[in-house]
C-alpha cells in the first residue's frame, strides 16, 4: 500500500493495524494536507456484514462535526477495497499515553482532559449516536492535550434500525470496558457509554483497567462486570479524592438508572464542587456551642455550662450590690478631687511647670490614621493590579517548594510563539525534558513555570504534572497558557527516584 494513490492522496506510511483493517498516513498531492486513511482488511472485503459495519462507520462520522471527534473527509467504496479518509491526528492514543508517557494521571490534569472526552460524547449522543466501544485505545491525545474520539465502527444510530449490527444478544465492544447490559446482550443506550467512560476515567487515574487480570478467563471478567463493583481506585493510586471516587462509583453503577443519565451530567459533576460523597452530605449537623479547649485536645467537649435557674437570682443580687458600692466610691473620689483643685486655685498653688496633657494628640492621631488608610489603599490597589495581570485560573496554581535539584534531569523551556486575540495572548512553551541517568527512572515528575512580562515582573506561575520519566528518556512537547508574558523560567518542582535494572521493569520507589 505504501506509495499507492487513493483519490488525491498518496500513502506514505503505515500508522497502525487492527482486526478490521489498517490505518495509513497519506498526503494530498496538491494541498499537501496530511490525512489518515483507514483501509478494510482485504480478507474481510467480501464479508457483507463487515462491509455494512464499515459503511456504517462512514455514515456515522459524516453526521458528527465536533472539535473532539475525528473528522471524516471522504469515503471510497470499491469492489476489492473500502477506504475511510479521515482527519490525521498527531498524537498518542490515551492507552499508549498512559502506558508510555504519564502513568496514572493526577486529578488536576485528568479532569480537564476527561471533560473534553465527555463533551465529544455528549455531542454524539445528542445526534442520536451511541459509540458502544468506548476505551482508551479509541481516544487520541495530542501534544497540546487536545482530545479526539476515534472509531465509530460499531456505533448505533438510534434513529435507525440496523438489524444486522444491533440485534439483541449480539455483544460488541472490548470486554474490559463493556457495560453490564452489553455483556448480557441487552438493549443499550447512551448510559452504556457513560459506564464505559467511567471505566476509562478509572484507568486514567490509576494507570490500569479495573478488571485487567491476565489470569482471569473471559467468563470470570463477564461475571465481575455484571455482579461486582469496580475496586476502589485508591487501591491502585492512593491520591484519588473521595469526591472523584464517588463520581466513578456513580458512573459505573450496575443499574443504568443509578448512573449519570448523560455525559453532560457526568461532566458537570466532574468539574463542579456540588457533587460529594453521601457520607459528607449527611454530616451537616451543627454542634452545641463550645469554647476553645486551651490544651487543644481533640476529645474535649464543652467547657461552658449555663448556671442553674435557681442560682441566677442570688448571683444577680450580688452583682447589683457590687455595682452600687463601686459607684459610691467613684463619686466620693471625684468630689474630693474637686475640693482639692478649688483650694489649690484659691491659694495660687497650681504648678507653673505643669505639662499640658498631650498637646496636638488628636491631630497626630488623625495624621497617623490617614497615613495608615493611604497605605491600606495602596496595598489594595497593588493587589488588584496583580489580580488583573494574573490570568491563570486559580485551580491551575499549585503552591510548591522552590525547584528541586535533580542532577540527572535536564530541563529546557522557551516561549515558542504567541497568538494575540482581543483579550489575552496564548503562550506556547516548548519543553525539552531528559533523564541522562541510565539506571534510574523518576516518578511524579512535575515542572514549575514562572512567567514574566516585559518589565521583568512575574505575572503568573503554573505547575505541570508530567508523570514518569524513564532512564535515558528525552521528551519534547508544547504546553499552552493563556496570559500576557514575554519570558518564562522553569524548574523541576518534584521528582521521585525509582531504581530499575531494566527500562521496562516495574518501579520500586526509593
Amino acid at each position: 500500500m505504501i506509495g499507492k494513490q487513493i483519490l488525491n492522496y498518496k500513502i506514505e506510511s503505515l500508522l497502525g493495524e487492527g482486526g478490521m483493517g489498517s490505518v495509513y498516513l497519506a498526503v494530498h498531492t496538491q494541498l499537501n494536507r496530511k490525512v489518515a486513511i483507514k483501509a478494510l482488511n482485504p480478507t474481510l472485503v467480501k464479508n457483507p456484514g463487515i462491509r455494512a459495519r464499515f459503511k456504517n462507520e462512514a455514515a456515522t462520522l459524516s453526521q458528527l462535526h465536533h472539535p473532539n471527534i475525528v473528522i471524516l473527509f471522504d469515503y471510497l467504496e470499491e469492489e476489492e477495497a473500502l477506504y475511510l479518509i479521515m482527519e490525521y491526528v498527531e498524537g498518542k492514543t490515551l492507552e499508549e499515553y498512559i502506558q508510555t508517557v504519564s502513568g496514572p494521571i493526577p486529578e488536576i490534569r485528568a479532569i480537564p482532559l476527561f471533560a473534553q472526552v465527555l463533551e465529544g460524547f455528549a455531542y454524539a449522543h445528542e445526534q442520536g449516536v451511541v459509540h458502544r466501544d468506548v476505551k482508551p485505545a479509541n481516544i487520541m491525545i495530542t501534544a497540546r492535550e487536545k482530545i479526539k474520539i476515534l472509531d465509530f465502527g460499531i456505533a448505533k444510530l438510534l434513529s435507525q434500525k440496523l438489524q444486522t449490527l444491533t440485534q439483541t444478544g449480539v455483544k460488541m465492544g472490548t470486554v474490559l470496558y463493556m457495560s453490564p447490559e452489553q455483556v448480557k446482550g441487552e438493549k443499550v443506550d447512551k448510559r452504556s457509554d457513560v459506564y464505559s467512560l467511567g471505566v476509562t476515567f478509572f484507568q486514567m487515574l490509576t494507570g490500569r483497567s479495573p478488571y485487567d487480570d491476565p489470569e482471569a478467563t473471559e467468563f470470570a471478567v463477564y461475571n465481575k462486570i455484571v455482579n461486582e463493583p469496580l475496586p476502589p481506585a485508591k487501591t491502585y493510586y492512593p491520591n484519588i479524592s473521595n469526591r472523584i471516587q464517588a463520581i466513578i462509583d456513580k458512573a459505573t453503577a450496575k443499574n443504568p438508572d443509578d448512573r449519570f443519565q448523560d455525559c453532560q451530567e457526568f461532566r458537570l459533576a466532574l468539574q463542579g464542587s456540588s457533587f460529594s460523597p453521601a457520607s459528607q452530605t449527611q454530616t451537616n449537623v451543627r454542634p452545641a456551642p463550645m469554647t476553645p479547649d486551651p490544651a487543644g485536645s481533640a476529645t474535649s467537649k464543652t467547657t461552658y455550662q449555663q448556671p442553674p435557674a435557681q442560682e441566677k437570682a442570688p448571683f444577680e443580687a450580688k452583682k447589683q450590690s457590687s455595682k452600687s458600692w463601686l459607684m459610691g466610691m467613684l463619686l466620693a473620689i471625684v468630689l474630693a478631687a474637686g475640693v482639692w483643685y478649688i483650694s489649690q486655685k484659691d491659694t495660687g498653688g497650681e504648678s507653673g511647670n505643669a505639662r499640658p496633657a498631650r498637646q496636638n494628640t488628636p491631630a497626630k492621631e488623625e495624621a497617623s490614621g490617614n497615613k495608615n488608610a493611604e497605605n491600606r489603599e495602596e496595598e489594595a490597589t497593588q493587589r488588584e493590579a496583580e489580580r488583573e495581570t494574573e490570568v491563570i485560573a486559580p485551580e491551575d496554581i499549585i503552591r510548591r517548594e522552590p525547584g528541586v535539584n535533580v542532577p540527572s534531569i535536564t530541563l529546557y523551556c522557551e516561549i515558542s510563539d504567541s497568538e494575540q486575540d482581543s483579550v489575552r495572548e496564548n503562550i506556547k512553551v516548548l519543553i525539552v525534558l531528559s533523564n541522562t541517568s541510565q539506571d534510574t527512572a523518576y516518578d511524579n515528575v512535575s515542572i514549575k513555570f514562572a512567567f514574566y512580562d516585559e518589565n521583568n515582573s512575574q505575572v503568573g506561575s503554573y505547575i505541570y504534572e508530567h508523570g514518569r520519566l524513564d532512564a535515558g528518556q528525552e521528551e519534547r512537547f508544547l504546553i499552552d497558557r493563556q496570559l500576557r508574558a514575554s519570558r518564562v523560567d522553569c524548574s523541576i518542582a518534584s521528582a521521585q527516584a525509582v531504581q530499575t535494572t531494566d527500562a521496562d521493569s516495574p518501579n520500586d520507589t526509593l
